[in-house]
This record gives structure tokens, sequence and C-alpha cells, in this order.
């Protein structure tokens, strides 16, 4: 049975009459006390998270488990770095990647732990010289996972994984990329002894463990060591990342983030991006190299996002829910909401992997969110309710957030970042993935969506643009709050006690607060300063959209986060 649904029943039946917070303070203390007591007080819940987890858990294995796979394992690009060059980042560049790549926020596969590529990165084969008789190697890229996969410390003190949910402590792989190649060290004679050097120790199976058919880590060395190919490949890798730091800074660095108070391009960022505005370099008609360098289109460049459009990363469970999608609405087609995602990673339409964003947008549709990993007290829990359906429940509805909320006072610049030529553009770009020039296979229906299905022209009336309120499902594990996350939690959301600077990256879990713990640094978390352009922690502040109730009177937080626990 749906919590939901449980809830309501019990709260009609045990509190079928009482007023809202009626009791008085005293007497909820001593009856709370005397609630815990009791052994069987949290049981409830308990046996509901078994149940959701057994239901996700038979939703991963659908059909053979296909496309969970996919969404966990397939790279977003048919492009990639060497898997033998991936597994060796650690050896050369100590301190920008770490073991698992956990400096930069990802950790080992514990799904499969025979797998030796990090849980977030996947392979493909990749055809890196134009001689067709040189075989295609191993290279690999991010997956949907890497992004929409977060963590949270349980109460067994282990770090769980939270299929779907927002990575907080995602802080750049290009990033790292770019990093590594400021070091001086990225050669190939480099690449080479650490790859040899991993052989010596370890053997060829360390660099794909189990993730990989017979012959191919042999064929690869074979390749990449052998046949001396690492001396152009690596070479050739090193332009394409420098190239594409040069048109990101000459493109959005130059109009966008040239402005005051504007954060760091190649600033750490767990969690959280510039999304939308990364993806916009990817548009041809920006600029182009030539024998100077780069060299801008001005008239184009100055259409980009005039302000720093930072974004929190969004869950992406139960995307049948969403009706509007993008934190303003903007993308509506499903399909072509995964292939603008892939499009921000892979920087080129014809390099998406589209059959992998037609099987996680069914993937997608209806995956369950993950359940809260702590107990719930099963009376505050009812209360809220309450509360909820009071206060909340009538703006983030399932399957009917058709609002874009023009006056909630949050920070603006996400919402103001389309113009007629950006959006235009973007167009270009989703309808040239969808699919590539090179795809062979059956097209998706969704491929033949109007414009206007696709990217409503609403989003260029800038009288009416605003941000969407998406159903709450799974809300405990979407920390921190707003659309650029710039509230750490539900409890400093809702009593105005918001922090102008905290910590990201954190997976150790503040349950009084609804949030991760964001008051100390722990792992790779960076300080969030919400005083820059684009991460400004006003608004949803207002009795219009926290209700016309004192939240720091009473037991009504305390109550209403207890509810908003089991979603």
């Amino acid at each position: 049975m749906a919590t939901a649904g449980l809830l309501s029943v019990c709260a009609i039946a045990a509190f079928g009459g009482c007023a809202i917070g009626g009791e008085e303070d005293s007497d909820r203390s001593a009856q709370a006390a005397s609630e815990k007591a009791d052994p069987n007080h949290y049981a409830w819940w308990r046996e509901e998270r078994a149940a959701r987890d057994a239901a996700l858990t038979a939703y991963l294995n659908k059909d053979g488990g296909a496309a969970w796979k996919s969404y966990k394992n397939a790279p977003v690009s048919t492009t990639g770095i060497p898997v033998l060059m991936l597994r060796v980042m650690d050896d050369i560049f100590p301190g920008i990647w770490g073991d698992n790549f956990e400096t930069i926020g990802f950790a080992k596969d514990d799904f499969e732990p025979g797998r030796a590529l990090p849980l977030g990165f996947g392979w493909t084969n990749v055809r890196f010289s134009p001689n067709p008789a040189v075989p295609a190697l191993g290279a690999a890229t991010l997956t949907c996972g890497g992004c929409h996969m977060g963590r949270v410390t349980g109460a067994d003190g282990k770090p769980h994984h939270m299929i779907g949910a927002p990575s907080t402590t995602f802080s750049g792989y290009r990033g790292a990329l770019e990093r590594s190649l400021r070091t001086g060290k990225w050669t190939a004679a480099n690449f080479r002894a650490a790859i040899q050097a991993r052989v010596a120790t370890k053997g060829l199976s360390y660099f794909y463990g189990t993730d990989a058919p017979p012959g191919r880590v042999e064929t690869d060395y074979g390749v990449l060591i052998g046949a001396n190919a690492i001396e152009q490949i690596v070479p050739a890798i090193a332009q394409s990342i420098g190239g594409r730091k040069i048109i990101i800074d000459s493109t959005l660095g130059y109009n966008t983030y040239s402005g005051p108070n504007a954060p760091s391009l190649d600033a750490k960022t767990p969690g959280y991006l510039d999304a939308i505005g990364i993806g916009l370099t990817a548009i041809p008609s920006l600029g182009a190299f030539g024998p100077t360098g780069y060299v801008r289109n001005e008239a184009n460049v100055a259409q980009l996002p005039a302000a720093p459009a930072m974004i929190d990363m969004m869950s992406v469970w139960r995307q049948n829910d969403r009706v509007l999608a993008q934190w303003d609405g903007s993308i509506n087609s499903r399909l072509h909401r995964n292939l603008a995602a892939e499009l921000g990673v892979a920087a080129s339409p014809l390099v998406v992997n589209f059959p992998n964003a037609v099987v996680t947008t069914a993937f997608t549709a209806e995956l369950p969110p993950p359940p809260y990993p702590f107990d719930v007290d099963e009376k505050a829990a009812m209360r809220g309710k309450r509360l909820y359906d009071e206060y909340c429940g009538s703006c983030h509805v399932a399957k009917e957030n058709k609002a874009i909320f023009t006056d909630s006072g949050t920070d603006p610049n996400r919402a103001n970042i389309w113009t007629s030529y950006s959006r235009t553009e973007l167009l270009k770009l989703l309808r040239t993935a969808c699919p590539p020039p090179s795809y062979t296979g059956p097209v998706d229906p969704a491929c033949a969506s109007t414009d206007e299905q696709i990217m409503p022209a609403g989003i260029l009336d800038k009288s009416k643009v605003g941000y969407t309120a998406p159903p709450l499902d799974g809300v405990w594990a979407r920390a921190p709050y707003l659309h650029n996350g710039s509230v750490p939690s539900i409890a400093a959301l809702l009593t105005g006690a918001r922090p102008t600077t905290f910590y990201r990256g954190n997976v150790a879990y503040d349950q009084a607060k609804l949030g991760f713990v964001s008051d100390a640094p722990g792992g790779n978390a960076e300080l969030f300063d919400t005083t820059l352009a684009g991460q400004s922690n006003a608004g949803h502040d207002t009795a219009a959209f926290n209700g016309h109730i004192d939240w720091t009177t009473g037991h009504h937080l305390e109550d209403l986060i207890e509810y908003l626990k089991t979603l």
C-alpha cells in the first residue's frame, strides 16, 4: 500500500476531528516520549520501507534488468577516453582523481563489484584512427547514473546508492580533465609507463574487471601500446579537451560569466552546474577555430544567457508525473530532455548515444524513488500529512504540475536564459540528435515532435517565465532545495534560517532538518556561496508559498518533516 494512502486512512481514523497543532507542547512532548519508548513504534515504516525496496528491486530487474543496466553502464556519448588511459589517471595525476574518482564525487560500483570503472562511467567501442585496419578501442565517459545516482550514509554508517536521485557529490569530470592537462604530465610517455606498470603489478584484468568480453583488453593494449597508437591518441585527446575549454571560456565565460560577482567556471561544484549554459556552447554558430585560434561570432555570443544560471541536479524518477520538465518547463518532450542532458556531456549532437536515451526515457518513466532509509515517527507523520495537504499539496501535484510560478521570488537567472536565438539553435541540435545521422535503428516516434511540443515558445515571454512546482516524491533525497540548490534543508526553507554559505557534497544526513549535513565539511564537500550570481537563496518564503502558518512554533515543522520522509 502506498504510504500516502496508508497515512490518509490512519489520519482519518485517529485524528479526524482534531485541529492542526491543537495539542499542548508539554502534552505532546510527554506523548512523544511514551510513543518512542514502544519497541514497535517504528515497525510500520520499517515494513513499508522493506516493501518499497522490494518494489524498486523488482522494477530494476524487469525484463532481465536491461534498461537498468543501460542507465547505469551505457555511456551517454559514442566518444570518450580509452579505458586503459582512464584507469591510470590517478597514477599520473594524484590528488585530482582518486582510485574510484572519489575526488570528483564518484564511487566503486557496488551493484557489480567486478566492474573496474567507477559507478557512473561506461564504455563503448570507439574508432580513434581513420585507418580501417586499426581496431576500435574501448573508450569510457559518463553514464546517466553519473549525474543521477546519489549517495547517503545510512543508519548502518555505510554509504548507500540512491537510483535516480541527484548526485550531490558529482563535481566536474570536465574540470578534472582540464586540471590534469595543466599539470604538464599529460604525455604519451607518462600514460605508456603508467599502463605498463599496472599490467606488471595487476595484470590486464585491472582495466575492465568483469565488464568486458574476452579479448577486449588484449586488443586495446595491443593497439594502444603495441602499435604505438598512444603517441597519436594522447595529444589528440589533449587537443580536444583544451579546445572545448577554449570554446566555453570564449563564449559562456566571455559573455555570461564576465559580469559582476559571477562564480568561477573552473570551481568544484558538487551537485550543481550551469547545465543549459554549458549545453548551449555546443552551438556551431557561436564561432570556429581558424589559423589564429578560436574566433567568436560576437552577435551570436551576445545571445547567450546574460547571467550565470546555476541549477541543482534533478531527480529523474517518475518522469511520467512531470508534465512540465526542467526547472522552468522548457523542454517537455521526455526523450528530448534526455538528449539535452547527453548533449551537455557529448558537446555534439552527432555523438550522443541515441539508443541509450530511448531506453532510459522508458526506464525513468515510472522509476520509484528510494525510500527514506531511517526510522519515521508514525503519529508525527500522520499529523504532518494534514499540514502538507493544507499548505503544500495543492502546488506539488503529480501529473498536474502545469503552472509556471512567476512570483516565487527565487533567483531569476535560470528562468531568464532563453532568447529566440538560443531556443532556435538548441532545437536544431536536438533535431540532429533525434536521431543522429549515424543511427540506423528504428526511429522513436518522439523524434517527430513539433518545435512547440519540444520547447514551448512561451519560455521567451519574460513576463511569464518562472519555475515549476514538481511533485515531492522522494523529496528527502533531493536536498538541497530550490532550483539552484541554495537552501540546505527543508527546515531552513520553511523557517527563514537560511545560511549565506554552507557545505555541499556531504553524504551524511541530517534527519531533523531533512537535508544533507551542511554545517561542516566532509569528504569532498565544498563551500556554497549564496551571494554569487545565480546562487541566491531568496524566494519561496512568503505565506503564499510556505503557508499561512508559523513553522517555528509548536511541532508544526517537526510533524511536516516527518511526513515528507514518507513521500
